[in-house]
């Protein structure tokens, strides 16, 4: 980059590579551990898609891993900025974001291109990384913080690579992508206003961009931030902040039609709820716990007593904890969200898990 170029993180990006930075500083020497310890699980996912950060450099990477943690695929080669990745909803592709923008490819590994390409990012005040979500069809994906100056929203096609931009763009507004209804009816996103971003919203509209609503406003925009999930049925929206004023709840489900929002126990800005296929329970973290609730707080269920970096709930019904708190190279699963997670597999100690993504 050059002249006045930046990256820049959000508080939540920040506090995620500062933690697992430390905790693979005190993991001692490299151990390749590769176990092979089974969840109890046959209908389990066949692969996982992972994000981490690696020591000594602490660079990040973006591989596909077997369900015994060895590596099928390196995606992406070690960089210094924290992508996101993805598995298409139909899981025949995967998507993550680079240096050079977004990159999509088959789920062998074919067919590898570029389908956005951000141009060298030039912000004079408040900067946010891309971050993109899938259409339900796999078809397009939202992509927020794109452009020079990271204040565009849009969709891109893949069948021919079109972009539409979702909002108009405004110099001192940024956009972070919460992600798509599964019914493809509604987007959700973060809007982040002003010179020094002291203006955050949840915003909800059609995918056009047509209808916006915001659901919920920050009271401290500057240290707050939104990590949420739309429910399998379309109709709440499961978010964490970092709590750092009264106002703005550690964990919360917003009804999208009411605009309602009901405050549950539990949960932190840096992980993301994940829903059950039902819509009727959530997976979070708990204090130090990672558990199970219904979406009215109730039936705790404690799957592992350590907080999860990482929670995905497939619809196999197999709950996926991984990079746990001094722990991070360790990945769990519970078959139902009920039972006690158990070892799933083990990653070499030098690696952090950030994210994971079963196939």
């Amino acid at each position: 980059m050059n002249g006045c170029q930046v990256v820049t993180v959000t508080a939540v990006t920040f506090h995620r590579i500062a933690r697992w930075a430390a905790v693979i500083i005190g993991a001692g020497t490299l151990l390749a551990a590769q176990a092979a310890l089974s969840a109890g699980s046959a209908a389990r996912p066949r692969h996982y898609l992972i994000v981490a950060v690696v020591k000594p450099k602490y660079k990040s990477i973006v591989e596909v891993v077997d369900t015994r943690g060895r590596q099928e695929r390196l995606v992406q080669a070690p960089q210094l900025t924290l992508p996101s990745a993805e598995w298409s909803p139909d899981r025949s592709m995967l998507a993550w974001t680079t240096g050079r923008g977004i990159m999509v490819e088959r789920g062998n590994g074919g067919e590898r291109r570029l389908v956005f390409s951000q141009p060298g990012v030039r912000c004079l005040g408040l900067c946010v990384p891309l971050t993109f979500a899938w259409s339900p069809d796999s078809r397009r994906l939202l992509v927020g913080g794109a452009g020079r100056r990271t204040n565009r929203l849009l969709t891109i096609s893949l069948n021919g690579g079109r972009t539409t931009d979702v909002v108009r763009r405004h110099a001192d507004t940024e956009y972070q992508v919460i992600g798509w209804a599964p019914n493809g009816r509604q987007i959700a996103y973060q809007r982040t206003s002003g010179t020094y971003g002291n203006d955050v919203g949840l915003i909800v509209a059609r995918p056009d961009g047509t209808r916006r609503r915001t659901l919920f406003t920050l009271q401290e925009p500057i240290h707050d931030s939104f990590e949420g999930a739309w429910s399998p049925d379309s109709r709440s929206i499961a978010f964490s902040t970092p709590n750092r004023a009264p106002h703005d709840p550690t964990l919360a489900i917003v009804n999208v039609a009411t605009g309602a929002v009901h405050r549950l126990p539990g949960g932190w800005g840096s992980q993301r709820p994940a829903w059950s296929s039902d819509s009727k329970r959530l997976a979070v973290a708990l204090g130090s716990r990672t558990v199970t609730m219904t979406t009215a707080g109730g039936r705790i269920h404690s799957l592992l007593e350590l907080t999860g970096a990482s929670i995905a709930w497939s619809p196999r019904d197999q709950i996926t904890i991984a990079g746990p708190d001094a722990q991070p190279w360790k990945v769990f699963a519970s078959r139902n969200g009920i039972a006690a997670a158990k070892l799933l597999f083990l990653l070499p100690r030098n690696v952090a898990v950030v994210d994971i993504d079963p196939q």
